[in-house]
């Protein structure tokens, strides 16, 4: 049967483990957040930060959809963005495109 939140649909496909890995994945999206863009509050969208802000967005949309749905972890779509938009954010921070 399908269940409607995706950290249940990891626990009952995938076991603790698989909870694990989706509970990191939230708690570091959440972090990334939080470190690098609620403490900027004068954020001025430029061509230089346009990615970041976007791979931000989608992080929050699609952890935000697992909660109520589970595309996020059912069709790996949502996933594989989520991922790649995180990479796209650490890939700023590594490069002080992102000041503090």
């Amino acid at each position: 049967n399908n269940v409607s939140n995706g950290s249940l649909y990891a626990l009952l496909c995938g076991g603790y483990p698989s909870l694990i890995s989706i509970i990191v994945v939230y708690l570091y999206s959440i972090y990334l957040f939080f470190t690098h863009f609620v403490k900027r509050r004068n954020f001025i969208l430029t061509n230089e930060n346009k990615f970041y802000v976007i791979s931000i967005t989608f992080c929050i949309f699609f952890m935000t959809r697992s909660l109520i749905e589970n595309s996020f972890t059912l069709f790996s779509i949502d996933f594989l963005i989520t991922i790649l938009s995180m990479f796209i954010v650490e890939s700023f921070i590594k490069n002080n495109k992102i000041i503090n």
